[in-house]
């Protein structure tokens, strides 16, 4: 069965000729702001929030059932998600034919590279040999490698990813058991043994998770296959996650899993040892020092590498010298040199700190001090504190501050500082001590600290949702958490964006609600220069008909421009119910992609309500 199957793009409209009138908004609202160019391609994702956006591609699933009951894949129904591929370069847009995995995580796209999942019951097939149709194989596209008029190959790698895990149970949408990246032209992902009926790493059993590399440029697997842990381990989901940057895969080797070998020279067999893969070579380095249960991947850029050590795991071994065994320790390496230095910082669960910017130069930790140290000055020895690491002058600065990174952009460091962590005071003028994360603005050039007196989302360290851009910071607030109504709606419940100007310190309201839920406190938002998008919640807005179409339910994409706070309705409305809305509008340098809602009729099939893709150029 063919895998390639171009298909002309259904239905192209270049640019909206005029953006709808400006609705009844606030004041401040109520100027116009700079229109943007929209193209529909006029096919119905079957996901609000799977499509995928590259500099140079548009990914997602076409819905059959929503494209006017069309079978796009050649199997006889009109039920499956079908994968469509739009070059953005020059226009086109072609279906790949082949049906994809209803999960949220059902590719990974990079430049002109995408890998996807293809479901074998939707398809039809056994695509890795099996003798069933019940896994997620992995296939790869690239563009300009194809014959003829078909611009693109597709390449079937005949590895199956859906597992059966632990107390796990199989994939459900959204847990990400897709884990993969592309690293130039390799493509790295963990495998499960058990979904593909073989010993891929040859220890004599079929139970491992393993990494595996996919070389583009010869066709081919490279390397030998190494066991990230075991299927039945309740910690596989984060002790089998890797990072990576263009040069280096960093990467956990389970002993146990491993033939058990003692790769930490510690006199067991049973830890998780950090290794390395240079991707130009395929060399794979064992570091020799063990990572600990709860800690989340290295941190990597350039040639440096930073991870956490296990003072247990490694021996027993007291590596910050605070007396006891008990610490997760941050170590450094240079990969250029093959050099590891201890830092002698405890660290926080799941962090191993953030590579500031793209110097190379400085590393952000989160420090957690056993011996009791008390590092912010609040009277106790038990907070995380920040540390800044210079590893050119191999100096390290302590902050002071209990708190996470949010961003790290524009010449500052973005830092949410938990009041309860610093000293309990009430640093966001609320009446209170109890917000998770006020943010702060460092400048690592000169050591000014600036607090803007605003309560960020927060995410417990993971992520923040502050963006910036040039000397535009967009700062999403939890009016509940700040103690005021900032949209005018008489409420104190809604997630709305502040704009700072970090040359001058001016803040602006737009006082627009997005949407949120209580397990996504987050909306969709993209910033170029001065031009913001966001989606606006008429529910959140106070139940306010912004659209004119006599409903109050409906979410808005808004342009706003973030020198003055003008704000408009550029004419589209989409669905993200709150659920994976961060990844409901993906974005790439200045273009932002969503599937559109609308009571017209926007893909051609004779009906209204099918969430259609559009893309919308914000330069």
């Amino acid at each position: 069965m063919s895998t390639q199957m171009p298909q002309p793009l259904a239905c192209f409209v270049a640019q909206l000729a005029a953006l709808l009138a400006l609705v009844d908004l606030p004041s401040a609202q109520r100027e116009n702001t700079t229109e943007v160019p929209i193209v529909n391609l006029g096919l119905a994702s079957g996901s609000r929030s799977a499509i995928r956006l590259t500099e140079e591609l548009l990914v997602f699933p076409v819905s059959e059932g929503q494209q006017g009951a069309t079978d796009r894949n050649g199997d006889g129904d009109a039920t499956d998600l079908v994968a469509y591929v739009y070059d953005r370069r020059n226009d086109r847009g072609f279906n790949t034919g082949l049906a994809v995995a209803r999960v949220d995580v059902w590719c990974v796209a990079e430049g002109g590279r995408v890998a996807f999942l293809v479901d074998e019951a939707a398809q039809g097939a056994d695509l890795d040999g099996d003798g069933d149709l019940d896994d997620w194989v992995v296939h790869v596209l690239e563009l300009g490698r194809g014959r003829g008029s078909e611009r693109y190959a597709v390449t079937n790698l005949g590895a199956a990813v859906r597992p059966s895990v632990g107390g796990f149970g199989e994939a459900q949408p959204g847990e990400g058991l897709f884990l993969a990246a592309w690293a130039g032209p390799r493509f790295v992902f963990r495998a499960f043994e058990s979904t593909q009926s073989a010993d891929l790493n040859e220890d004599g059993d079929r139970v491992d998770v393993v990494l595996r590399v996919y070389d583009t440029r010869v066709g081919a697997f490279v390397g030998a296959p190494l066991a990230l842990d075991t299927e039945d381990d309740p910690w596989v989901l984060l002790r089998s996650m890797f990072s990576y940057d263009e040069f280096t895969v960093a990467f956990v080797v389970s002993e146990a899993a491993e033939g058990g070998r003692d790769r930490n020279e510690d006199g067991d067999a049973d830890d998780f040892v950090h290794h390395t893969l240079e991707l130009a070579s395929g060399r794979i380095t064992n570091l020799g020092f063990a990572a600990g249960d709860a800690m989340g991947p290295a941190s990597i850029h350039g040639r440096l590498l930073a991870f956490p050590v296990s003072e247990a795991a490694q021996g027993g071994r007291d590596l910050n010298g605070d007396g006891d065994a008990l610490d997760q320790v941050l170590h450094t390496t240079d990969l250029r040199r093959g050099r590891t230095t201890n830092r002698g910082l405890a660290l926080t669960p799941f962090s191993a700190g953030r590579f500031y910017e793209s110097t190379e130069l400085l590393v952000l930790a989160v420090r957690l001090d056993e011996a009791g140290q008390d590092l912010n000055g609040d009277g106790d020895g038990e907070d995380g504190v920040l540390h800044l690491i210079d590893l050119r002058r191999d100096r390290i600065e302590n902050l002071g501050l209990a708190g996470y990174t949010t961003f790290l952009s524009s010449g500052f460091l973005g830092i949410e500082v938990n009041e309860l962590e610093q000293g309990g005071h009430d640093l966001n003028g609320d009446g209170d001590a109890l917000d998770w994360g006020v943010l702060h603005l460092y400048d690592p050039a000169s050591g000014a600290l600036t607090n803007l007196g605003v309560t960020d989302v927060y995410y417990g360290g993971v992520f923040g949702s502050s963006i910036a851009s040039g000397s535009r910071l967009v700062v999403q607030v939890i009016e509940t958490f700040q103690g005021a109504d900032l949209n005018d709606d008489r409420d104190e419940f809604d997630l709305v964006p502040r704009i700072v100007d970090l040359a001058t310190g001016t803040v602006i309201e737009p006082r627009l609600a997005q949407p949120h839920s209580l397990n996504n406190f987050s909306g969709p938002q993209h910033l170029v220069g001065d031009r913001l998008l966001l989606v606006v919640s008429e529910t959140a807005q106070g139940f306010t008909d912004l659209d004119g179409n006599g409903e109050t339910n409906d979410d808005l994409v808004y342009l706003i421009d973030a020198s003055s706070g003008a704000a408009r309705w550029i004419g589209l409305t989409v669905d993200t119910l709150g659920k994976n809305s961060l990844y409901a509008m993906p974005r790439a340098g200045s273009w932002v992609a969503c599937a559109a809602v609308e009571d017209t009729d926007l893909n051609g099939d004779g009906d209204t309500g099918d969430w259609v893709v559009q893309l919308i150029d914000l330069r």
